[in-house]
C-alpha cells in the first residue's frame, strides 16, 4: 500500500540508478522521503525487499542508515535481516529478506487468532527481544502493521526505526509513538530497557487473543479471559504480569517471561469439569494429544465410554463436537469395534447428535479414539473418528 508518494521523476531516478542490480518489480509503500521495493537481486538471484531513501540532505538520511546499522547488527529468525546496503547517486539503500505473507494487523481483520498462534507468538518474540537485548539493542517499538506474519506462522519484526539505537536520530515528537503497543516509560519518549520490550510483546499478544488493543493505562487492562474465555489461565497470568505499568512489577528480561510461560504452557484452562480422582489428568493429556489441530472449551456430555466436548477446529475456525473414548478402554476390540460403529451406547447427550455409519479414511495417526462431529444448523451432520492408524470420516 503506498501513501505520500515522492514526485514521479525522483521515482524514476531510483528505477535507472538501481535497475542495473535489481529488477524493481512492484512499489510496496512510500513516504515523501522512503520507498520499498519488491524487487529481484539479480546477482543473487532471489527476491527481496529493496528500501531506498531519496532525500540526501534531509535529517531523515542518519535516521534510516542508523536502523539499517541495528537491522544488520541482529541475526535472528523473527527479525527482519540485511542482505546489503550501498549508496547509489543520490539515493542510500538496503536490501533484505522479502516476507511472503501478511501483517498481523491484516490477519487480525479476520478476528482474534487461534491460541497456538498466540503460543507462537510468545516464543518467537521473546526470543528475538532477548537476541536484540543481548547486543545492546531495545527494540521498543512493536506494532502490528510493521509485524508479518510469513505463511509458515512465524513472525518476522521488520521495522526497527525506534529502536534506542536509533533514538537520537528520532525527532522528538515521535520518540513515544506506538500508542497501546509500547510500554508507558517507551511512551513517554524514554529509551527504554528488557521489561518495556516484555510489555510490548504482552500487548501484541493480548491484541492476538482478544482481538482489542489492551488499555494504555495498565490499571484498566480488562483481563484476556473475560474477552475470550478460553483464554489460557497461565497465559492470561504472564500477560497480566507483563502489562504492569511499572518496569520493576514486570518480569525483567524476556528470557525470564519465557520461562515463566513455558513452565505452565501445558495448562491450557481450567478443566471443564472435575475429573475423577482415577482420571486426574485425562483432560491435560488429551488437550496435548489434540495439539494445534483443537481447542477444547466445555465438556457437553458423558457416557460409559468417555466424555463428549465442544472443541474449535483451529485450522477451519469453527466449532464441533469431539467424542473421546476413555484410554482404558482402548485396549478392547469390542469397546473399539463399537465406537467405530453408528452408535455411542450409554451416552448422556447435552446438545450433540447421534452419529450415523462412517466410512474409512487415512489422516494421521494419533495414540488416542477420538469422534469429531461438526456443528451445524441444518439436520446433516458429519463424523470423523481420530484411530491410532488414522481417522474415520462419514456423513
Amino acid at each position: 500500500m503506498t501513501s505520500a508518494l515522492p514526485p514521479t521523476e525522483l521515482l524514476d531516478g531510483v528505477v535507472r540508478v538501481l535497475e542495473p542490480a535489481f529488477r524493481l518489480d512492484r512499489l510496496v509503500a512510500a513516504t515523501a522521503e522512503r520507498v520499498v521495493y519488491h524487487a529481484w537481486d539479480r546477482l543473487l538471484k532471489r527476491h527481496v525487499a529493496l528500501h531506498a531513501h531519496l532525500a540526501p540532505d534531509a535529517p531523515g538520511r542518519a535516521w534510516f542508515l542508523r536502523e539499517t546499522e541495528t537491522l544488520a547488527a541482529l541475526d535472528h529468525p523473527t527479525i527482519r535481516h540485511v542482505y546489503a546496503a550501498a549508496s547509489a547517486g543520490s539515493f542510500a539503500y538496503r536490501t533484505t529478506n522479502w516476507v511472503e505473507g501478511e501483517s498481523l494487523a491484516d490477519a487480525l481483520r479476520r478476528g482474534p487468532r487461534p491460541i497456538p498462534t498466540a503460543h507462537t507468538l510468545v516464543r518467537d518474540l521473546l526470543s528475538a527481544a532477548e537476541h536484540a537485548h543481548a547486543r545492546g539493542v531495545i527494540l521498543r517499538r512493536i506494532v502490528p502493521l510493521t509485524l508479518m506474519l510469513e505463511l509458515s506462522g512465524r513472525a518476522v519484526i521488520t521495522d526497527l526505526r525506534y529502536a534506542n539505537w536509533c533514538l537520537p536520530n528520532v525527532p522528538p515528537e515521535e520518540r513515544g509513538a506506538g500508542g497501546a503497543f509500547v510500554a508507558p516509560e517507551v511512551r513517554a519518549g524514554g529509551p527504554g530497557e528488557p521489561a518495556s520490550d516484555v510489555y510490548a510483546v504482552a500487548a501484541l499478544v493480548y491484541y492476538v487473543l482478544t482481538g482489542h488493543e489492551p488499555d494504555a493505562d495498565p490499571a484498566r487492562v480488562v483481563p484476556p479471559r473475560q474477552l475470550r474465555p478460553a483464554v489460557p489461565a497461565a497465559l492470561e497470568r504472564v500477560l497480566l504480569r507483563a502489562l504492569q505499568a511499572a518496569p520493576a512489577a514486570r518480569y525483567f528480561t524476556a528470557t525470564e517471561m519465557l520461562e515463566d510461560f513455558v513452565s505452565d504452557a501445558g495448562v491450557f484452562q481450567g478443566l471443564a469439569a472435575t475429573p475423577q480422582l482415577a482420571e486426574a489428568g485425562f483432560e491435560r493429556r488429551l488437550r496435548r494429544a489434540l495439539g494445534d489441530d483443537y481447542e477444547l472449551l466445555e465438556e457437553i456430555g458423558t457416557g460409559g465410554f468417555g466424555r463428549v466436548y465442544r472443541a474449535r477446529d483451529l485450522a477451519l475456525e469453527r466449532d464441533v463436537a469431539i467424542k473421546v473414548l476413555h484410554p482404558s478402554l482402548t485396549a478392547s476390540s469390542a469397546s473399539t469395534t463399537s465406537w467405530a460403529g453408528p452408535g455411542w451406547s450409554g451416552t448422556r447427550w447435552s446438545s450433540c447428535p447421534a452419529p450415523i455409519s462412517p466410512s474409512w479414511s487415512s489422516r494421521k495417526d494419533r495414540s488416542r479414539w477420538i469422534r469429531r462431529c461438526e456443528w451445524s444448523t441444518r439436520g446433516s451432520r458429519r463424523w470423523s473418528t481420530r484411530t491410532p492408524s488414522g481417522w474415520c470420516t462419514g456423513t
